[in-house]
Order: C-alpha cells, then structure tokens, then sequence
C-alpha cells in the first residue's frame, strides 16, 4: 500500500472521529435545552397552581371582610334606641360615650353607639350586628405576614374583651425571605365643610384617632399574598373600596354635618 493511500485513511479515520464528537456535543445541547424546557414548563405549571392558591384565598378574605363590614353597626344604633340628636352628635364627632335610655325609655344607661373601635393601618376592631345578634370583630395582621379574624364576642365595654372565641387565619405569606403582609388598610374621613350643610372626604394611611373614628365612611383594603417556593412563587393582589353603609343613616349623616 502506498503511503498516500495510508494517510487518506488516516484522515478518513480523524475525520470520523471530529464528526462523531461534535454529534454527541450537539446532542448533549439539545438534551440540556429539552431538559431545561421540560423543568420550566414544570415551574411554570406550579407556579399557576401557586397563583391560583393564593387568589382564591384573597378572594375569601375579602368577601369574608366585606361581609362584616356591610354589617358594621353598633348595638345601640337600633330604631328602639332612644337618644337625644344633639349628644348623639357629639358622642360621634368627639368619640366620648353617649348616655341615653334603656329601651324601656326610662333607664339611663351609657349607650354603645361607636361601631368602629380600632382602626390602623393593620388592624380593624369594629362591632357588626347580624341575625344572630351584635358582635365584635378584629381583623389583624400577624407578625408572620398572616391574616387572622377574630370574634371576640358578644358586643359591649367597647368591644374590649381580650381573648377572642373564635379565630380564623385567613392567608399567611410564606416565611422563605418574603416581606411580611404590608399594611393592608386605609381610610376616607368624611369632613364636614365650613358651611356644615356639606361634606368632602379625604383619604388617610394612619390610625384613626377616637375623635376621628365616627368619620370613617370607608375602607380601602390592598392585599398581597405569596405562595411556594422562591422559584416557583407566585403573587396575586386585591385592591377594594369597601363603604361603611352604617354611615349613610340620616341620623349619622346629620352626626357628621353632611346634612342639614
């Protein structure tokens, strides 16, 4: 065999190889773009599932706390209760206790008037009246970014009872590094103007003050909540107007100056 035809199989040889190696590089590419596909669509798929998680529990905490706020209302604002307009008045506009009657309409007892107890940034404590009787109510922010109701009870001694009767966690944000649940509510203060027969409102993300708390003629609720892994972690939030229909009784709507 000559030498030139020793050296063609040679290259044939070398050429074969460089072509083999290049095909397995290409196939492990190919290989780690499936498998780096496959795990992405596997995290995306959670992370709609995480989604999907965390709105449906938004979704219950804010029909949960719309409901108790529509029924927001003090044991003593009924049609039975019988209270002088003036004082009621300025037991609204200074937060001081109103004294009135019983309803037998000749006890003189100090009437619960107030529905609206607490009122911060992260917290609410408010009296709601139901079919089953008035009831006080807080809804909080814990520490670990959850967010609890509580009943504490039958309303009365400004819904001061400390141990609650009945707690339910609404959503908890994940511990994995996340920021805890930002302060979720505001409020809009209804002020009457100079001519008293008018009121404009005004929005504020403070406490509300005792003298301020009769005020209030809505809430504005903005949640967030995470869930899963960091990386498959997902947020969904809920921004909502909830108005305070206790405020539209004329009796309160006069309290507050918004009506001659």
């Amino acid at each position: 065999m000559r030498h030139d035809d020793r050296r063609g199989m040679r290259d044939e040889r070398a050429f074969s190889l460089i072509e083999i190696i290049v095909a397995s590089a290409v196939a492990v590419l190919v290989i780690g773009l499936a498998l780096s596909w496959f795990l992405d669509a596997m995290h995306g798929t959670d992370r709609v599932g995480n989604r999907s998680t965390s709105s449906t529990q938004l979704d219950g905490a804010i029909a949960f706390l719309r409901k108790d706020v529509t029924a927001m209302r003090a044991a003593d604002r009924s049609a039975s209760a019988a209270y002088d307009p003036t004082d009621f008045a300025t037991a609204i506009a200074t937060g001081t206790p109103l004294r009135g009657y019983d309803d037998d309409g000749v006890t003189i007892r100090v009437l619960d008037v107030h529905d609206l107890i607490t009122a911060t940034p992260d917290e609410l404590v408010f009296s709601a009246s139901t079919a089953a009787g008035t009831t006080c109510v807080r809804w909080a922010v814990t520490p670990d970014g959850g967010l609890v109701r509580s009943q504490l009870g039958t309303a009365g001694s400004a819904c001061s009872q400390a141990a609650p009767v009945r707690e339910r966690r609404m959503f908890v944000r994940p511990a994995q590094g996340e920021p805890a649940l930002a302060h979720p509510f505001a409020f809009v203060i209804a002020r009457p103007l100079a001519s008293g027969q008018q009121c404009r409102t005004a929005l504020v993300s403070r406490a509300i003050g005792a003298a301020e708390r009769g005020s209030v003629v809505a809430i504005l609720v903005d949640l967030q909540a995470r869930d899963g892994a960091p990386r498959t972690a997902a947020a969904s939030g809920r921004q909502v107007r909830l108005d305070v229909s206790s405020r539209l009784a004329e009796d309160y709507q006069r309290a507050l100056g918004c009506a001659p």
